[in-house]
């Protein structure tokens, strides 16, 4: 199995910081460092009477705001209704005048009725169409003037909704709690403290934990999300998967993060663990025995024997993890090729 080496230290899933969401006084501590947090548990109470007094305020403004957009709309409901009525009545005497202008029409032209009485109910019938549209014209008025002290009100009145909502949260905020489970890492500042907006007022430390593994940049290129990621220490080992692979740092070497370790597991935080990352299977790779008293994460480069057998000549490779006792090379050497590592001493190896 193809393995890339790596040193693991075991950090929190997460760190949050906790900061203060509204400015106060801190007058009550509700936890000590080190307890155990459950998501939303308070931590600390704050007071700050202008935010209090805004919260009260806010409360009645939208208690009168909604009154009047309940009135407006009462009262534009009974305006409409008495137009609607005012036309009803208005079109049944247009009704009427319209059928006795047609029935004086009929006697006069059966030569029984007058001019003057025709000429009367004529004057009556376009007096009632006259009155029929002032009425639907009130009606249509009292429909908009009705439609916008309702429209007015429903502002004003969401306007103290979303005012009440940013006081309440505001007021909320005066006690702190914890943003997720965690244990409680840092010091709580002191009772009768002032707290502005945006401070920092604890540090909140995932109980999950997780491993940093840090690999030499030449045993990383085979690394992808979930390969599985071998954990030993104090003769214990775990298995988890590797869920980011970081990028180069400045020392040379990538940053591999792991999922969440076993709960069970008795490791701590800031421990430190030896780290295997199985990245496939060798194949027909090319292996070369590790040098004695060399690790596996030295640079990426090799002394290859030359023709002669006398000489050799320095070549960089890819290295693409370890086997066992072999280093694999991906790159920069053939099967079949002599090779040989030089040792601090000076003295020449031949692998």
């Amino acid at each position: 199995m193809l393995e890339s080496p790596g040193l693991a230290r075991l950090v929190p899933e997460q760190t949050l910081a906790v900061t203060a969401r509204t400015a106060g006084t801190v007058i009550e501590l509700l936890q000590r460092p080190g307890a155990q947090l459950e998501a939303g548990e308070p931590i600390l109470r704050t007071t700050n009477p202008e935010v209090i007094a805004r919260a009260a305020a806010a409360r009645d403004a939208l208690v009168s705001a909604r009154a009047d957009h309940e009135e407006a709309v009462d009262v534009a409901a009974q305006e409409v209704a008495e137009a609607e009525a005012e036309l009803v009545r208005t079109k049944g005497e247009e009704q009427i005048a319209q059928m006795q202008f047609n029935a004086e029409r009929q006697l006069r032209e059966a030569r029984m009725g007058s001019a003057i009485a025709l000429e009367r109910a004529r004057i009556e019938a376009e007096r009632g169409k006259q009155g029929t549209r002032v009425a639907q014209l009130r009606l249509d008025g009292a429909s908009a003037r009705g439609a916008r002290r309702v429209a007015s009100t429903n502002r004003t009145m969401l306007t103290a909704e979303r005012d009440l909502q940013s006081a309440e949260e505001d007021l909320a905020g005066l006690e702190v709690r914890s943003p997720s489970a965690g244990l409680l890492a840092s010091e709580l500042p002191r009772s009768g403290e002032q707290l502005a907006v945006g401070q920092l007022v604890a540090e909140v430390v995932s109980v999950r934990r997780i491993a940093e593994v840090q690999v030499a940049e030449a045993f990383a290129a085979p690394i992808e999300v979930g390969q599985q990621v071998i954990l030993r220490r104090d003769g214990q080992q775990v298995e988890v998967a590797v869920a980011s692979v970081g990028v180069r740092s400045v020392g040379g070497s990538v940053t591999v993060t792991t999922t969440a370790l076993p709960d069970e597991l008795e490791w701590r935080h800031d421990s430190r663990a030896d780290a295997r990352v199985r990245t496939g299977s060798i194949n027909s790779a090319v292996t070369i025995a590790r040098p004695p008293g060399v690790s596996p994460m030295a640079p990426g480069f090799v002394y290859v024997v030359r023709a002669n057998g006398v000489t050799a000549e320095r070549r960089k490779v890819e290295f693409g993890g370890v086997a066992g006792e072999r280093v694999v090379v991906v790159s920069g050497l053939e099967a079949g090729e002599r090779v040989a590592f030089v040792l601090d001493t000076a003295e020449v190896v031949e692998l």
